[in-house]
């Protein structure tokens, strides 16, 4: 099934009545795009792509411009997603019921995005159910449709590093994050987030550092 189809499968009403993975917990930001990827226990989880961030509250301190949600979808109600998609209601037009609508719906825009508690949900260990916190859509403004770039794993990680020559780590940070075709591809940014991807280049003789802190690519890695 292509992707395409995937999200046009996954709806976001008529739900059955029945994980945060980031340290925000409040942000406005562009929405530009959402995607689908099999998670460890065999569910879907649905990833919505923001840049341009304006962060409201965050656990911890976060600087970059850039995130992504995970939510896994669920046709219950009262779910993480059952709660995110009667969030979106009355952003989106009443015909809208998958997940490929609403990413029409909404792309582009720059979405008011906040962590809430008090969703009483079932939990199969307690027998009983709980409060549990989930993202909810709280506002929505303007914005126009937009068409990102995508690549593969190896095109993102060599665009990644060659926007590195010649700049400061700071400055590739603002500048990496919004690029068009890495800023889809959730390995990479996990990885820049991390702190993983840069020592990695640097390891592998991929970009050296100056006195000055200016990053240089290896010549034939450019």
């Amino acid at each position: 099934m292509s992707e395409e189809d995937l999200l046009s499968e996954l709806k976001t009403s008529g739900l059955r009545t029945g994980g945060r993975r980031t340290p925000l917990r409040e942000f406005k930001g562009v929405l530009d795009g959402i995607k689908t990827e099999p998670n460890q226990y065999q569910k879907t989880d649905v990833i919505l792509w923001f840049s341009e961030l304006d962060v409201i509250a965050s656990d911890e301190a976060y600087p970059f411009p850039i995130t992504n949600l995970n939510i896994t979808y669920n046709e219950n109600e009262k779910s993480k997603w059952g709660v995110f998609a009667d969030s979106t209601r009355k952003f989106v037009p009443e015909n809208v019921t998958n997940v490929a609508a609403l990413l029409e719906s909404l792309m582009g825009k720059r979405l008011h995005m906040k962590y809430t508690g008090g969703h009483m949900m079932w939990d199969r260990d307690k027998g009983m159910e709980t409060a549990r916190e989930c993202w909810e859509l709280v506002g929505a403004e303007g914005g126009e449709p937009m068409t990102v770039a995508t690549g593969g794993a190896s095109d993102t990680a060599k665009i990644a590093l060659d926007l590195m020559d010649g700049k400061t780590i700071q400055e590739w940070n603002q500048e990496v994050f919004q690029n068009p075709a890495v800023k889809v591809d959730g390995a990479l940014i996990d990885q820049i987030i991390g702190n993983t991807f840069f020592p990695a280049m640097k390891e592998q003789g991929n970009v050296t550092v100056d006195d000055d802190g200016i990053l240089h690519v290896a010549k034939e890695q450019s």
